[in-house]
């Protein structure tokens, strides 16, 4: 088949996925507005068509469109201008439409009217957040289906050497919403207890953030414990998730990470705030530990809980490890596009 993505951009959450499909010998074609500084371009070549008010220049989008010859069109959210676009095309030539949407399935509010929306046109709406399971879901055609990731198990020598510094790791663009600020007074506090270093890679997206981050660093003498690595490629991050031990997104405002199952598929323990949606990828106390959003006592205390026992960090990290293998393989999201496919 014949698959045409249009996103606002080439996504890492997309590029397993999309890997799936041609591994089985699907065709992809990928409409963008802009490209990510971040991006791995290795699969597919995504075409940036540059917007203008989140919509692209019309002639060249239909004509694009158009001549992909989709049989499937995947539309990335239902609130932009150039989703919008995207499903309005897409219903008048009557193809196939799937929408991708971090609606959680599962929330007090038991039905999303733009979700019944598309039921009416016969569109199905994925989304990669589980949600409280205590809630109900009247969306019949709102269907979960996770992130996935290639797990990339590693060795766990250095945890039999107790000299060995606990590296934790943070993966999010420089913003305030990210909360690194509060995760390095979290390492601070740590320090005189544990021999603990934080590492902050992302992207400049917020530069008086950035600063305020570096000026923290440096008025409190936290040069030899905190790192900031800015503007790393996707495809050089392995390095960083290797070297670290404990995985930790203090966020808030958060609608999916896809850092967290990253982290999980090199087998490391996670710690989210409970204002993200991949807070339900953890299971409390087996491979990681959620906390009060902007609670610092709360974020110190899991952290602890953790890196106490380097058995017990070990043993966090394995089941990381065990969950994206069985949970969030790429096979899982094939698997699961063809049977929705195959119903529509």
């Amino acid at each position: 088949m014949k698959f045409l993505f249009t996103a606002p951009r080439f996504h890492t959450n997309l590029y397993y996925p999309i890997k799936s499909l041609l591994d089985h010998g699907h065709q992809v074609q990928f409409l963008a507005l802009y490209q990510g500084r971040s991006e791995a371009h290795d699969l597919i070549k995504p075409t940036i068509l540059g917007s203008w008010y989140e919509l692209p220049p019309i002639f060249l989008f239909v004509k694009l469109f158009i001549r992909s010859r989709a049989d499937i069109v995947v539309v990335k959210d239902i609130v932009t201008r150039y989703s919008l676009l995207a499903l309005f095309l897409g219903w008048l030539l009557r193809k196939k439409l799937i929408v991708l949407t971090q609606i959680p399935k599962f929330r007090s509010k038991k039905q999303s009217w733009s979700i019944k929306m598309l039921d009416l046109f016969g569109v199905q709406a994925i989304t990669p957040v589980l949600g409280d399971r205590k809630f109900t879901n009247s969306n019949r055609n709102l269907i979960y289906v996770p992130f996935v990731v290639l797990s990339n198990n590693k060795t766990y020598t250095q945890y039999s050497n107790f000299a060995h510094e606990i590296t934790i790791l943070c993966v999010g663009k420089f913003q305030e919403r990210k909360r690194q600020l509060l995760l390095i007074k979290a390492v601070e506090k740590l320090r005189h207890k544990f021999a603990v270093k934080l590492l902050l890679s992302g992207e400049e997206n917020e530069p008086k953030y950035l600063a305020e981050i570096t000026n923290y660093i440096k008025d409190n003498q936290l040069g030899s414990v905190v790192s900031v690595v800015k503007h790393m490629p996707w495809k050089e991050m392995e390095a960083l998730y290797i070297k670290a031990d404990l995985f930790v997104l203090p966020s808030v405002g958060e609608s999916a990470a896809y850092s967290i199952l990253e982290a999980m598929g090199y087998g490391l323990p996670v710690i989210s705030s409970d204002d993200n949606g991949t807070q339900w990828y953890i299971r409390n106390g087996e491979n990681g530990f959620v906390f009060k959003k902007d609670d610092l006592t709360d974020l110190i205390d899991k952290i602890e809980k953790i890196i106490a026992n380097r058995d017990h960090l070990q043993r966090m990290g394995q089941v990381s490890f065990n969950i994206t293998t069985t949970e969030h393989n790429p096979e899982v999201f094939y698997n699961s596009l063809m049977e929705i496919i195959r119903h529509k």
